[in-house]
């Protein structure tokens, strides 16, 4: 990205910044950036997400509303969350996935 200097002749700071700015992004290497969701990592973030799910649904919900937390909910949002966060999870592979193969 180009900045046009002259206009900010007046600014001693935007000069001062534009001269780190490019030192700062030769060190960027945004084309090597880790894939977090390879092997195994789409799992724990989708058993993260159906956890995190789990506990704000299922457990502080209710508490704020002021229902009672019955057992039988429990037991069935356990595997509904755990469920749902793994398929959100793989989801986020496939579109990371295919993101990647475009750029």
């Amino acid at each position: 990205m180009q900045y046009n200097k002259s206009k900010y002749k007046y600014c001693k700071w935007k000069q001062n910044w534009l001269k780190k700015q490019s030192e700062r992004r030769k060190d960027n290497d945004a084309e090597n950036i880790s894939n977090s969701f390879q092997k195994n990592g789409w799992i724990k973030y989708g058993l993260f997400m159906g956890a995190f799910s789990f506990i704000s649904m299922s457990l502080l919900w209710p508490l704020a509303l002021g229902d009672e937390i019955r057992q039988k909910s429990v037991l069935i949002a356990i595997p509904f969350w755990l469920l749902t966060g793994l398929g959100y999870g793989f989801t986020m592979k496939l579109i990371y996935r295919k993101k990647k193969a475009k750029s």
